[in-house]
């Protein structure tokens, strides 16, 4: 007698099973339908092949043994990925069905990768951060990774997206239990079944207990403009040329949409890496992350070594576009999840242009309109939707994005990239093009700064500085002479004094 909850997975996988299954051909069901065990395959209709192929898995039909009488059969190959994707159903569905057929995931040679598109992305896996002691003082194996439902199963991913030979699989009931989503990451402990770990139980939701877990909906939050600044200098520590100025005269609020806009080899990066090191260093409670998106091995190494590898998500010259904006998303989710859970996010993101090239080349951005620089119109949509996501909510928890953009490369996109983005954009910070052919690093330029609503974030020292510097410094002087006068400055007032 079939238990209920067992008919309910059942029923889960017939609607699934028999949905994929009507998107083959007869012929790849023919082959399939012999290989799995169906009786006179090849003579049989579609919709009685695809009824007795879930018979066999679903333990209702016993499956044939193949005969090697006979002449042999002239097409008996089949798509690999067709009994991966069913394996994977099986996996979800059927694996403590005891009715169902057994599932040996050695040797069906289950592979996640086909939850990846086409093949061309990575299968991911989980690292064990602790352990614990069982009942019987057995060691028990903490796993934390970040949730990804991939081909209809969910499971944990490693926070760093790297590949590993673990898999941890969360259960619906989980899923439904704790309300998890997308992006979520969680502490969990698991038992191995069948040469995966299945979750059995629960720890931690985004850092907090999971029985005191609770969340927002990322969307359905109230939003308002940055009111709470972000901490960059302090004397003696992170006390550089691009502290001083970001702090006193580019007011960096938590929940801000800003663009380091400029040439190419202007510095964008080291700014960038300046910033991030500032902000892990002084703003404790804030989760910095960072985004690398096509970039040089050094890079990669360099930004590593700041924030660490759960934190360091990166693509480089050998990732395809595919990879490229699977890692973006990935980030993205996690970061609302954190929000959702009441924390502050900053992300950093280098660099625009190479995420919008990546997604430009992926089979999501077309089918819409074509621009003459050879943008589509879902790139340009979907960059500003990643830049878009970044918000101060009125009660608590924001998300903060900083991220280069390259213009004056001679490319068209490259300026409609910049163009685009900065509608969406509350910040801009321009460097100037004329500091960087004088070598003077870093080519920051006050006079191109531009902030909405900045006297929600200004202290009164800082607006008279501004104020002081547009109306009449600049006018007089360089910024070149700025920058050096923020050089030797220890105070706000050190500023006020010199100019």
């Amino acid at each position: 007698m079939i238990e209920n909850g067992d008919k309910i997975k059942i029923e889960d996988f017939v609607t699934v099973s028999k949905r994929y299954l009507e998107t083959l051909g007869i012929a790849a069901l023919r082959a399939y339908g012999r290989n799995v065990g169906v009786s006179r395959a090849t003579a049989k209709k579609k919709n009685e092949i695809i009824a007795d192929i879930i018979a066999i898995f679903c333990g209702e039909l016993a499956p044939i043994e193949r005969s090697k009488r006979g002449a042999p059969i002239r097409d008996d190959t089949f798509d690999p990925k067709i009994a991966e994707t069913m394996n994977a159903f099986r996996f979800a569905h059927l694996l403590h069905v005891e009715s169902a057929l057994p599932l040996d995931t050695q040797k069906e040679g289950l592979d996640w990768g086909i939850a990846l598109k086409e093949g061309k992305k990575r299968p991911f896996v989980l690292e064990v951060n602790d352990t614990q002691e069982g009942m019987q003082g057995e060691k028990r194996k903490l796993h934390v990774g970040q949730l990804e439902t991939l081909n209809k199963v969910s499971l944990l991913l490693p926070l760093d997206c790297v590949d590993s030979q673990e898999k941890v699989v969360i259960s619906v009931e989980y899923i439904h239990e704790f309300n998890l989503r997308e992006g979520d990451v969680i502490s969990c402990y698991a038992q191995q079944s069948r040469g995966v770990y299945v979750a059995n139980k629960i720890v931690k939701i985004n850092g907090i207990d999971a029985e005191a877990f609770s969340r927002s909906r990322f969307d359905m939050m109230d939003v308002c403009y940055p009111f709470e600044r972000l901490q960059v200098y302090e004397p003696n520590r992170f006390s550089k040329i691009e502290h001083k100025f970001t702090q006193w005269l580019t007011p960096l609020g938590k929940g801000q949409r800003g663009l380091i806009i400029s040439s190419p080899k202007a510095g964008k990066t080291q700014y960038l890496y300046s910033l991030a090191q500032a902000v892990k260093g002084l703003n404790p409670t804030v989760e910095t992350y960072v985004l690398l998106v096509d970039q040089a091995p050094e890079t990669v190494s360099a930004f590593r070594k700041l924030v660490g590898d759960d934190n360091l998500l990166y693509t480089t010259y050998d990732d395809d576009p595919d990879r490229q904006i699977f890692v973006a998303d990935f980030l993205m989710k996690r970061a609302k999840c954190q929000v959702e859970s009441g924390k502050d996010v900053v992300v950093f993101v280098d660099s625009f242009n190479a995420l919008a090239r990546a997604y430009n080349d992926t089979d999501e951005s077309a089918g819409g309109k074509t621009f003459a620089n050879g943008l589509e119109s879902k790139t340009i949509h979907y960059i500003k939707k990643y830049l878009g996501s970044a918000r101060q909510t009125e009660k608590k928890g924001s998300l903060t994005i900083l991220g280069s953009v390259t213009v004056g490369t001679g490319n068209p996109a490259d300026e409609m990239i910049a163009t685009e983005l900065s509608t969406v954009a509350n910040l801009e910070i321009r460097l100037s093009d004329a500091l960087a052919y004088k070598r003077v690093f870093p080519a920051l330029d006050v006079a191109l700064v531009h902030c909405k609503q900045e006297e929600n974030l200004r202290t009164k020292e800082e607006t008279l500085l501004n104020q002081e510097l547009r109306k009449n410094y600049l006018s007089e002087h360089s910024a070149e002479e700025l920058l050096s006068v923020l050089e030797h400055a220890q105070t706000i007032d050190d500023v006020l004094t010199k100019i």
